[in-house]
């Protein structure tokens, strides 16, 4: 069995979200009640800014729900990204190498290029 290995990550701001949509207000009207600029709640809710401590004490006093729960999101949601990233890495260099491969070129074949070159024109 395979397991279930997405190639994107939720940021903890969607769950913000959708509680403050089941609570009925909006998280501009959640970042005032929390004392946060709405700019840097719009941050975590599209997960271009981590969810601090002390943002995860304000959501869980407001919307009702542990700051641990949030804290641990916000880890997951971290991990998940670093494992995208390396995966896509890698996908880049596997790509790269294999494509290389059907020009009729070689990793080697490449490398010797560029160390000619580097040596032809630096020692002029």
């Amino acid at each position: 069995m395979t397991a279930f290995n997405p190639d994107y990550s939720t940021p903890p701001g969607m769950t913000i979200l959708e509680t403050c949509q089941a609570k009925g207000f909006t998280t501009a009207e959640l970042a005032r009640r929390m004392g946060i600029p709405n700019s840097y709640m719009q941050m975590i809710v599209h997960g271009t800014c981590p969810l601090t401590g002390d943002v995860a004490e304000k959501l869980g006093e407001h919307l009702e729900v542990p700051r641990e729960f949030w804290e641990a999101l916000e880890k997951q949601h971290q991990k998940r990204k670093v494992k995208i990233s390396a995966r896509t890495q890698q996908g880049v260099v596997r790509d790269a190498l294999l494509h290389g491969a059907v020009l009729g070129f070689s990793a080697g074949a490449i490398l010797v290029n560029i160390i000619w070159f580097w040596f032809r024109f630096t020692r002029q």
